[in-house]
């Protein structure tokens, strides 16, 4: 067996994939075909002259590989798509179970490995060298003998060419530009929701518009290509935009998001499924600005809130609101509910204890951006949209019982111990006409009855975008403009206008004393500081109580149970009361020390042996200098095993109190697994004196 026939054999018992380089162009179709000849049959044999194949194509090429078949690829010098192939093709060939992957695009896998066969794929490439990207030793350059030896296979076989093309640069295309496409069909062109299918574009008889072809683009991508190029061909689509289209797909396939993204529009184009999804968004120009109710957050100046600001704001949004009561009926033809009321104070910028959210992310953008006309050139600033799906308050109930009820053992509540105060959403939907509906152009919505310190860590995720100075984002397509959104002409916004003109000459005759004027509006520190894996802690507690519970030893439950509550209890009292008054977390009597001595005594175990095992687990700044490495014991009895669990338990709190929240979780989920653990006898135990 000739050296080239070994490495294919070899390659493709192991790797079922090789790439194979033939200097000489002209001879690579002989050379394609002497190599079908030692593949296991059948083989296919397909060339392709392209950056990418089209759709149909592709799914030549994966019906053949997930038939078990060979494939013989014959492309032209270095290609992205040859080199993708023969990355990754392996895994597949591999997998067990389902497996997805893309492997290029319109190179899709999914498949059960049950039920289908996989083949090998050999590429080779016509001309050049060898792909500097690629590595290892499924890659061979052609020599000439071993192009001798395979040329001289007399395979009668034709080579079948799968529809490919090059890359399209032009027109230049932007995120931008994909975004605000249906524009070009004028200001008043809607914004269309996702087609359904390619084939209600295909019944239609009229052209196709811009907006048509924003839609095909966001819902369709690469996928609508034959079909978009048929209805070029049919004349339903005109050059421009079949060429804005290609280009537009090209550019989408090498655009690479950030985990910051690059402006507004990239979160606008990437995200725009969550609005389909139902979600509710906020937008902050700043991601480091919190996200506290306008009556809560620190003064403008960025120093603590104190009595005398908040007694501002409370007096600024009672008069407003005094004035809407008694108009009511001039106003709204019909009297509304007190939370209404607050929602339209909140709207109209005075201080209430809502947060204003909107179901739609291009009004968030807004939003988020509107400031950015102030900065810079130069100037630098992260933006930050939140997101929440109103269903997912319901994570606060289980069992029909409140969240913070729940997570418990006998009278210990953690929730209430920890000081996480997570509060229940009401959403107020005020319904307004004419004019003085801002919040219906806004599509927005107000949620009360929640503490916004604990809860964002919790229910909001986030997408985070650089601003760019001097541009704000609006689309007057979606009503998304500054004259649509804010307009000056409604009763109630010259209603608001006459409360703060009042306000401002009557603000000496509403002050405090000066002195209880400063008195500083306290907030208790949360443990966990920032929050960080707040939710996910939350979560495994549901798991950790209810396992706890079954696993306390039944012949001392009742002994224990009491005592492991009174530990947790004061474990969580010491951490809020340092959290509260400011001070550092090391000590030499650590409260999680404290708790870990606590849990030795009524498990009997051995002064400092269990320290010893979860000491180097916990935050460097609770450990004392002589914390020693912990030992390498399993607990051997089931009292035992309850008190290490619980011990990780509050080591995991204490991670979430120096905002390690990764670690937390970790940890919090290592206490379960200790309580599911079955008894180990042949590893030496704590040291406990009984069983």
């Amino acid at each position: 067996m000739s050296k080239i026939r070994k490495f294919l054999a070899t390659t493709l018992r192991y790797r079922h994939a090789c790439y194979l380089v033939c200097p000489d162009a002209a001879c690579s179709p002989a050379v394609a075909k002497g190599i079908a000849t030692q593949l296991p049959q059948p083989v296919w044999l397909f060339s392709f002259a392209g950056d990418y194949l089209l759709p149909r194509a592709g799914e030549v090429l994966i019906t053949a590989l997930l038939n078990g078949q060979s494939v013989v690829l014959l492309c032209r010098d270095d290609t992205k798509l040859g080199r993708s192939l023969v990355e990754k093709w392996p895994a597949a060939a591999k997998a067990n179970g389902s497996y997805s992957a893309n492997l290029e695009r319109n190179l899709f896998l999914h498949f059960d490995s049950s039920k289908h066969k996989r083949g090998c794929i050999v590429v080779v490439q016509a001309g050049g060298t060898m792909p500097a990207t690629l590595t290892g030793s499924h890659l061979r350059i052609l020599a000439d003998d071993d192009i001798a030896d395979l040329s001289s296979a007399d395979l009668a076989a034709e080579i079948e060419s799968l529809p490919a093309r090059d890359r399209v640069t032009e027109p230049a295309v932007t995120i931008k530009d994909l975004c605000l496409l249906h524009l070009r069909d004028g200001p008043s062109a809607p914004v269309l929701p996702p087609p359904s299918s390619l084939a209600d574009i295909a019944r239609r008889a009229d052209p196709l518009s811009w907006t048509d072809l924003h839609a095909i683009l966001r819902q369709f991508g690469p996928s609508a290509e034959e079909e978009v190029t048929s209805l070029q061909l049919t004349g339903r689509l005109d050059p421009e935009k079949g060429a804005f289209y290609l280009a537009a797909i090209d550019f989408l396939d090498t655009y690479r998001a950030s985990a910051v993204r690059a402006n507004i529009y990239d979160v606008v184009w990437f995200h725009d499924f969550l609005e389909h999804d139902g979600r509710l968004f906020r937008g902050q120009a700043d991601q480091n600005w919190r996200l506290d109710t306008s009556l809560f957050r620190v003064k403008a100046d960025g120093s603590p809130l104190d009595l005398a600001t908040l007694y501002e704001r409370t007096h600024s949004t009672q008069e407003f609101l005094s004035e809407m009561g008694c108009r009511q009926l001039e106003l709204f033809g019909r009297e509304l509910p007190e939370s209404e009321l607050l929602a339209i104070a909140q709207h109209y910028g005075f201080p209430t204890p809502l947060l204003d959210f909107s179901r739609s992310l291009r009004v968030a953008a807004f939003f988020a951006t509107y400031d950015a006309r102030k900065l810079k050139p130069g100037d630098t600033q992260t933006g930050v949209i939140y997101h929440l799906k109103p269903a997912e308050k319901e994570f606060r109930l289980r069992d029909g019982a409140r969240l913070e009820e729940s997570i418990r053992l006998g009278d210990f509540r953690l929730l209430q111990e920890a000081a996480v105060r997570i509060g229940e959403f009401q959403y107020i939907e005020p319904k307004l006409k004419g004019d003085d509906d801002r919040i219906g152009r806004q599509a927005g919505l107000f949620i009360d009855g929640f503490y916004p310190r604990d809860l964002r860590e919790i229910a909001f995720d986030r997408i985070t975008f650089q601003q760019v100075p001097g541009e704000a984002f609006e689309d007057p397509a979606a009503g998304v403009t500054a004259a649509q959104l804010l307009p000056e002409h409604s009763r109630l916004h010259q209603l608001a206008v006459t409360v703060r003109e009042r306000l401002k000459r009557e603000v000496a005759n509403h002050t405090l004393l000066p002195q209880l004027g400063k008195t500083i509006v306290l907030s208790a520190g949360l443990i966990g500081s920032a929050g960080a894996e707040l939710r996910a802690q939350i979560d495994e507690a549901q798991e950790f109580f209810d396992d706890l519970q079954q696993r306390l030893p039944a012949d001392a439950q009742s002994k224990l149970r009491p005592e492991i509550e009174q530990i947790f209890s004061e474990f969580f009292t010491q951490i809020r009361l340092r959290a509260d008054v400011g001070l550092p977390s090391g000590s030499a009597n650590a409260p999680l020390q404290a708790a870990i001595t606590s849990l030795e005594r009524i498990a009997g175990i051995a002064d400092g042996k269990l320290w010893d095992v979860v000491a180097s687990l916990a935050p460097e700044e609770w450990l004392p200098a002589s914390a020693t490495p912990p030992l390498a014991r399993a607990p051997a009895n089931s009292k035992e095993r309850v008190v290490l669990a619980c011990a990780l338990y509050l080591v995991s709190w204490s991670h979430l109190c120096t905002v390690n929240g990764w670690r937390a979780r970790a940890l919090s989920y290592k206490a379960r697994e200790v309580l599911a653990a079955y008894r180990d006898t042949g590893v030496p135990g704590l040291g406990s004196e009984g069983t």
